[in-house]
């Protein structure tokens, strides 16, 4: 079975299928509107075997029809109405075919989930016809549809037709004891579980066993061309002492050809990785200064893969100066995703010290290794960003904020502040990620539960000279 899970983590159910007629193109075009990037929906055969997208066997509770939906082509659905039963706003709303909604997702770049409803008596059917649809109508797509369904049959079918295709089983009931027998005879990247059925122990079976964690960050200054070796040396026998160690490597991109050896080399490591960097510029013409930054991180958390995906398109537009900025993201060798952002804001407008914003975006990303419900990044308050900056940077500011938000995830709040005026008044049980000038890393303190002003030190995470 596969472990990597590609899509978002947002799964829209039948589109919007609340707010608007479920399983129709209105459903999908809200979905995408309220930012879903992936949409689930229910897809049966008409009697002419062409794919539709309709949940139940009748017709009678989504449409002015009545009777059985496969007894009808594809022309005779057509002259229904699938849209007065949700509300009047919606009369007319034809059914739609999954080509239909293949031609509208992938023009909106939105990921689907298609579950295959077939009629009792028509699993395998369906599951072939859904499948072979699928892989036409999916063929130039980055990423293919994923194949779920509660017919095991269908899913069989699927799997024959197109093995290529992903696939997920859905159990409605009590979990059977031969779960993963049935996911490795499918050949299933996913389990759908109906939450009241799942038990301590059967997550004991589906989760991987408890290993010793810990995270260390390596945060050098880099002045001295011998760093970045020294850093793959650190990183080297860091691993071997402590393999299952998550170790984030922060550096500068800049105009060095030690800066891709660097990278090279860290990617050329025996061990689990992400690789993460952005660049808010184009290089200077004189070949000085830091236009952009990166992190390595061995042994990541496995969840913050899919996040960046997500976030990294949207900081890298925010943070651009020019329409040269760009993002690469790749995983243990695979380059999941590259991004240059084109005819953006440029943030120099706005007097914006980008270097400050890169910086904050990298503690940002250290969030996810941070199971707190609260996160301080303090930034260095020599570089003055909350004093003389006009309405459009304080603007910017707050865009910021809401960003990192999202990076770390709705159960955080995120807090921006200076070090030279550090409020004293943080709820307890708060994460506070800073720079830490002597040490030249970072460092990771939580407030105290009994004295929510009294801070107390929790671990310096410092340079590669210190490990």
């Amino acid at each position: 079975m596969n472990h990597h899970w590609p899509y978002p983590a947002l799964i829209a159910h039948r589109g919007a299928g609340k707010i608007a007629p479920e399983n129709t193109l209105a459903a999908m075009r809200i979905g995408a509107q309220n930012g879903f990037r992936m949409m689930e929906y229910d897809v049966k055969l008409s009697r002419d075997a062409v794919p539709v997208l309709l949940h139940d066997d009748d017709l009678d509770r989504t449409s002015n029809g009545q009777g059985m939906a496969s007894r009808l082509t594809l022309a005779e659905l057509s002259a229904l109405d699938f849209g007065a039963w949700h509300s009047s706003a919606y009369a007319g709303e034809p059914i739609p075919t999954l080509s239909s909604i293949a031609a509208f997702t992938l023009a909106n770049q939105v990921h689907s989930n298609i579950e295959i409803k077939p009629t009792t008596g028509d699993e395998a059917e369906t599951g072939r016809q859904v499948a072979l649809a699928a892989q036409a109508l999916w063929a130039q797509a980055s990423l293919p549809p994923l194949l779920s369904s509660f017919s095991e049959a269908a899913l069989e079918a699927a799997q024959h037709a197109v093995p290529t295709l992903p696939r997920a089983l859905l159990i409605e009931e009590e979990v059977p004891a031969d779960w993963p027998e049935r996911l490795e005879r499918l050949g299933c990247m996913g389990l759908n579980l109906n939450d009241r059925f799942v038990t301590q122990a059967l997550l004991g079976r589906l989760l991987p066993p408890p290993s010793r964690r810990a995270i260390v960050v390596m945060d050098p200054s880099y002045e001295a061309k011998s760093d970045y070796q020294q850093v793959l040396n650190s990183v080297k026998n860091a691993l071997k002492r402590f393999a299952q160690a998550c170790i984030v490597v922060w550096y500068p991109i800049v105009q060095r050809p030690e800066v891709q050896a660097l990278q090279r080399k860290l990617e050329q490591l025996d061990t689990p990785w992400l690789h993460v960097s952005l660049s808010v510029r184009a290089p200077a013409k004189n070949g000085l200064g830091l236009h952009g930054s990166g992190l390595f991180i061995s042994n990541p958390p496995w969840t913050l893969l899919k996040a960046l995906e997500q976030s990294m398109p949207w900081l890298t537009k925010t943070l651009a100066q020019d329409d040269k900025a760009s993002f690469q993201l790749r995983h243990s060798g695979l380059q999941v995703a590259q991004h240059q952002i084109a005819n953006t804001h440029a943030l120099q407008t706005h007097n914006l010290q980008t270097d400050q914003f890169t910086h904050a975006a990298n503690l940002a990303f250290l969030a996810f290794a941070q199971d707190k419900t609260q996160l301080v990044i303090v930034l260095p308050g020599h570089l003055g960003w909350q004093q003389g900056l006009t309405v459009q940077a304080q603007t910017k500011v707050q865009q910021f904020q809401t960003a990192l938000a999202q990076l770390a995830g709705y159960t955080h709040q995120i807090f921006l502040v200076d070090d030279r005026v550090f409020a004293n008044n943080l709820p307890r049980n708060t994460t506070i990620l800073s720079q830490d000038q002597k040490a030249g890393g970072i460092n990771i303190q939580t407030t105290s539960r009994s004295q929510t002003a009294q801070m107390r030190r929790v671990k310096a995470l410092t340079t590669a000279a210190t490990l």
